[in-house]
């Protein structure tokens, strides 16, 4: 009688069910606020990137088109680290921005002159605003050290950028309101 080898063909499932089960664990040495916490980053500095890049062109104002190139460096920089992160703790991130700041993006995209630089600058101060409250409260509470050490790295970034943005935004409305 032929006997049939259970033994391999029971090391082979257990391996491949093994194999399958490790590609669902890789985040679990972050915890789901971490997991957020860098999706949120990666999709505010893939906006950042792209509107930076839309207000180095589409700008009228010098400075505001000077702020757009800045912050298409400056945020290239924080995703290419935030994505070394990421790739360290096996978390995948996205690839664009998320469909609220896509939406942005096509807006800003219609606009021109004087229009399109109070509505960038504007979305600036309240991007920033935002991602410094993202950033803060990462900074206090987040599980992984390395998270931590992110978060507060680019804190003073964003802090920096704000009240750049808000500079922009005063001189702009002095000119355009000179009452």
């Amino acid at each position: 009688m032929k006997t049939i080898p259970y033994f391999p063909l029971f090391m082979c499932a257990l391996l491949s069910f093994a194999a399958c089960n490790d590609d669902d664990d890789n985040d679990n040495n972050l915890s789901t606020y971490d997991r957020d916490f860098l999706t949120s980053a990666a999709h505010a500095n893939l906006a950042e990137i792209e509107a930076g890049k839309v207000a180095s062109t589409r700008a009228d104002d010098d400075a505001v088109q000077d702020y757009g190139e800045h912050m298409d460096s400056e945020h290239t920089t924080a995703w290419n680290d935030l994505k070394d992160l990421a790739d360290d703790e096996n978390h995948s991130l996205p690839d664009e921005p998320d469909d609220a700041h896509k939406q942005k993006l096509d807006y800003l995209r219609d606009l021109s002159g004087y229009s399109f630089d109070t509505a960038y600058i504007n979305s600036q101060v309240k991007d920033h605003e935002m991602a410094i409250a993202l950033f803060e409260d990462a900074r206090d509470n987040a599980d992984d050290e390395d998270v931590k050490d992110y978060a507060t790295r680019y804190l003073p970034h964003l802090e920096d950028h704000l009240a750049d943005a808000q500079a922009i935004k005063a001189r702009i409305d002095v000119i355009m309101n000179p009452d």
